[in-house]
């Protein structure tokens, strides 16, 4: 532990974050291809320390994109606030939300979807510039990238999918919408920004379905919640954005396969 609190003591430093009196770390949050997390307790407020990987740049991740939206999905409520940050180091400080983390099974009662429609119209609704998402550029590199033989046929399907999608207006999208990054703490609150960009809003729906595995019924009322109507148009697209996100999914997890071989 002694490892520990001095590699978060040396983090802080780097952030020129507050001159903390007291700093404890609470438990190693996790890590993945992408970052690792660290629950941490500074002056007696729980924070989450983020370190980012180096596998994230090479994915096309950037914490210096990523930080505007996170700051602004913060003040809006929708996020914990941003304590301190250092791009060049890899570095995030924020808050620590102590709600309940939804489970799978949250995804798919309809009162839970009412609520998390709701949250997703008002992170849709924000205002920001910010770099949109070329998301047939990111489906190309990852495909280039692969070593999996199923890659090209991914890459095509996902392709063919967008090419019938009907345009919609770019907004801010959290693109990363499982059931594991949403904090309840009366209201919703949502973690883990790092995909964050402005995108087709369908596709944090197609994320919330098609990872999920709803049922048409399911999805129907989850759609309808976040429109306010029924829309069988809108729901062709959903569909055929959900099935762009399972061939991304498929090339993503191909590409953490490789980094582990």
């Amino acid at each position: 532990m002694s490892d520990a609190i001095g590699y978060v003591r040396d983090a802080l430093a780097t952030m020129s974050a507050p001159a903390f009196a007291s700093v404890e770390v609470v438990r190693h949050l996790g890590k993945g291809p992408t970052n690792e997390l660290w629950q941490i307790r500074c002056d007696q407020m729980d924070c989450v320390l983020r370190q980012v990987k180096p596998f994230a740049s090479s994915v096309g991740l950037a914490l210096d994109r990523e930080l505007p939206i996170l700051r602004a999905v913060a003040d809006a409520g929708i996020a914990p606030p941003v304590i301190a940050a250092s791009v060049e180091h890899g570095f995030v400080l924020t808050r620590f939300v102590p709600g309940r983390v939804w489970e799978a099974q949250d995804m798919h009662q309809h009162r839970q979807l009412t609520r998390l429609a709701k949250l997703l119209r008002q992170l849709h609704q924000l205002k920001m510039d910010a770099t949109p998402i070329n998301l047939r550029s990111v489906i190309q590199e990852y495909a280039k990238r692969s070593t999996d033989p199923e890659a090209g046929t991914w890459r095509k399907d996902a392709l063919a999918q967008l090419d019938h999608i009907r345009p919609r207006a770019t907004v801010i999208c959290h693109n990363d919408l499982t059931a594991a990054n949403v904090i309840d703490v009366g209201g919703l609150q949502l973690i883990d920004w790092e995909f964050a960009a402005p995108g087709d809003p369908f596709f944090d729906l197609a994320v919330v379905v098609a990872h999920h595995q709803l049922d048409a019924s399911t999805r129907a009322h989850f759609l309808t919640a976040y429109l306010g109507r029924e829309d069988k148009t809108a729901m062709a697209d959903l569909n055929r954005w959900c099935a762009v996100y399972r061939s991304l999914r498929a090339l993503w997890e191909s590409l953490q396969d490789d980094t582990r071989t």
